[in-house]
Protein backbone atom coordinates (compact mmCIF):
# COMPACT_ATOMS: atom_id res chain seq x y z
CA UNK A 1 0.00 0.00 0.00
CA UNK A 2 1.47 3.42 -0.54
CA UNK A 3 0.11 6.60 0.77
CA UNK A 4 0.13 9.60 -1.29
CA UNK A 5 -0.36 12.98 -0.26
CA UNK A 6 -3.30 15.42 -1.87
CA UNK A 7 -5.26 12.77 -2.79
CA UNK A 8 -8.72 11.43 -1.09
CA UNK A 9 -7.54 7.64 -1.44
CA UNK A 10 -9.39 5.10 0.66
CA UNK A 11 -6.10 4.75 3.26
CA UNK A 12 -5.85 8.44 3.46
CA UNK A 13 -9.27 8.91 4.19
CA UNK A 14 -9.27 6.45 6.81
CA UNK A 15 -5.85 7.32 8.65
CA UNK A 16 -5.97 11.27 8.30
CA UNK A 17 -6.70 12.61 11.48
CA UNK A 18 -4.06 9.81 13.72
CA UNK A 19 -1.41 10.24 11.25
CA UNK A 20 -0.12 13.03 13.71
CA UNK A 21 0.16 10.72 15.92
CA UNK A 22 1.44 7.79 14.63
CA UNK A 23 4.35 9.43 13.04
CA UNK A 24 5.69 8.35 10.13
CA UNK A 25 5.49 4.26 10.96
CA UNK A 26 4.39 3.03 7.98
CA UNK A 27 4.04 0.08 9.17
CA UNK A 28 1.53 0.89 12.65
CA UNK A 29 -0.32 2.86 9.71
CA UNK A 30 -0.95 0.11 7.67
CA UNK A 31 -2.05 -1.67 10.78
CA UNK A 32 -4.49 0.84 11.83
CA UNK A 33 -5.85 1.11 8.83
CA UNK A 34 -6.50 -2.08 8.31
CA UNK A 35 -7.99 -2.90 12.12
CA UNK A 36 -10.43 0.24 11.21
CA UNK A 37 -11.74 -1.06 7.99
CA UNK A 38 -12.28 -4.51 9.28
CA UNK A 39 -13.80 -3.16 12.48
CA UNK A 40 -16.50 -1.76 10.05
CA UNK A 41 -16.68 -4.34 7.60
CA UNK A 42 -15.10 -2.96 4.73
CA UNK A 43 -11.19 -4.37 4.16
CA UNK A 44 -12.07 -7.01 1.99
CA UNK A 45 -14.03 -4.68 0.08
CA UNK A 46 -11.46 -2.13 -0.14
CA UNK A 47 -8.09 -4.14 0.51
CA UNK A 48 -6.75 -4.26 -3.20
CA UNK A 49 -7.80 -0.78 -4.04
CA UNK A 50 -6.76 1.58 -1.28
CA UNK A 51 -5.29 3.97 -3.15
CA UNK A 52 -8.42 4.34 -5.31
CA UNK A 53 -10.12 7.57 -5.16
CA UNK A 54 -12.83 7.09 -1.79
CA UNK A 55 -15.42 8.95 -4.17
CA UNK A 56 -15.81 5.70 -6.47
CA UNK A 57 -17.26 3.41 -3.32
CA UNK A 58 -20.64 3.21 -3.12
CA UNK A 59 -22.86 5.56 -0.70
CA UNK A 60 -22.95 2.32 1.87
CA UNK A 61 -18.95 1.80 1.86
CA UNK A 62 -18.53 5.67 2.11
CA UNK A 63 -20.80 5.87 5.13
CA UNK A 64 -18.95 2.85 7.01
CA UNK A 65 -15.54 4.59 5.60
CA UNK A 66 -16.61 7.59 7.57
CA UNK A 67 -16.97 5.09 10.24
CA UNK A 68 -13.87 3.51 10.09
CA UNK A 69 -12.27 6.94 9.92
CA UNK A 70 -13.78 7.99 13.41
CA UNK A 71 -12.78 4.64 14.95
CA UNK A 72 -8.95 5.21 14.38
CA UNK A 73 -8.88 7.57 17.36
CA UNK A 74 -10.39 5.35 19.21
CA UNK A 75 -13.17 6.91 20.82
CA UNK A 76 -15.36 6.24 23.47
CA UNK A 77 -18.28 8.01 22.40
CA UNK A 78 -19.65 8.53 19.07
CA UNK A 79 -22.56 11.09 17.51
CA UNK A 80 -23.97 9.92 14.67
CA UNK A 81 -26.10 12.24 12.90
CA UNK A 82 -28.74 10.21 10.36
CA UNK A 83 -26.14 7.30 10.00
CA UNK A 84 -28.38 5.80 7.42
CA UNK A 85 -29.61 8.84 5.67
CA UNK A 86 -29.76 8.14 1.64
CA UNK A 87 -28.71 4.65 1.91
CA UNK A 88 -30.67 1.55 0.04
CA UNK A 89 -32.38 -1.05 2.24
CA UNK A 90 -29.10 -3.55 1.95
CA UNK A 91 -26.38 -0.86 2.59
CA UNK A 92 -28.23 0.78 5.77
CA UNK A 93 -29.04 -2.70 7.21
CA UNK A 94 -25.27 -3.28 7.30
CA UNK A 95 -24.59 -0.44 8.75
CA UNK A 96 -27.06 -0.92 12.06
CA UNK A 97 -25.57 -4.35 12.41
CA UNK A 98 -22.04 -2.52 12.54
CA UNK A 99 -23.82 0.27 14.91
CA UNK A 100 -24.88 -3.32 17.30
CA UNK A 101 -21.58 -4.29 16.88
CA UNK A 102 -19.49 -1.01 17.82
CA UNK A 103 -21.96 -0.05 20.58
CA UNK A 104 -20.00 -2.60 22.61
CA UNK A 105 -16.93 -1.03 21.71
CA UNK A 106 -17.81 2.89 22.45
CA UNK A 107 -20.79 4.81 23.28
CA UNK A 108 -23.14 5.77 20.65
CA UNK A 109 -25.47 8.78 20.35
CA UNK A 110 -27.68 8.54 17.57
CA UNK A 111 -29.67 10.61 15.62
CA UNK A 112 -32.25 9.97 12.96
CA UNK A 113 -35.94 10.83 12.30
CA UNK A 114 -35.68 6.78 11.54
CA UNK A 115 -37.50 6.10 14.93
CA UNK A 116 -38.04 2.34 14.28
CA UNK A 117 -33.88 1.71 13.48
CA UNK A 118 -33.54 3.88 16.61
CA UNK A 119 -35.16 1.46 18.75
CA UNK A 120 -33.45 -1.59 17.11
CA UNK A 121 -30.26 0.01 18.10
CA UNK A 122 -31.01 1.77 21.22
CA UNK A 123 -30.41 0.77 24.71
CA UNK A 124 -32.27 4.14 25.59
CA UNK A 125 -34.31 6.33 23.76
CA UNK A 126 -35.11 9.89 23.74
CA UNK A 127 -37.50 11.65 21.86
CA UNK A 128 -37.71 15.51 20.99
CA UNK A 129 -40.34 17.73 19.64
CA UNK A 130 -41.08 21.40 19.04
CA UNK A 131 -37.83 21.63 21.18
CA UNK A 132 -38.71 19.54 24.09
CA UNK A 133 -38.50 16.61 25.60
CA UNK A 134 -41.26 13.91 25.48
CA UNK A 135 -41.39 11.54 28.44
CA UNK A 136 -40.57 8.08 27.08
CA UNK A 137 -43.84 5.82 27.09
CA UNK A 138 -43.45 2.40 28.46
Amino acid sequence: MTLQKNRTNVAERVVFFKKVNFGKNKDLIEKKIEESLKAVTLWNEVRDRLDSNALSLSGGQQQRLCLARALILDPEILLLDEPTSSLDSRSSAQIEELLLNLKKRCTLLVVSHYQDQVRRIADEVVELAGGRLIPPQH
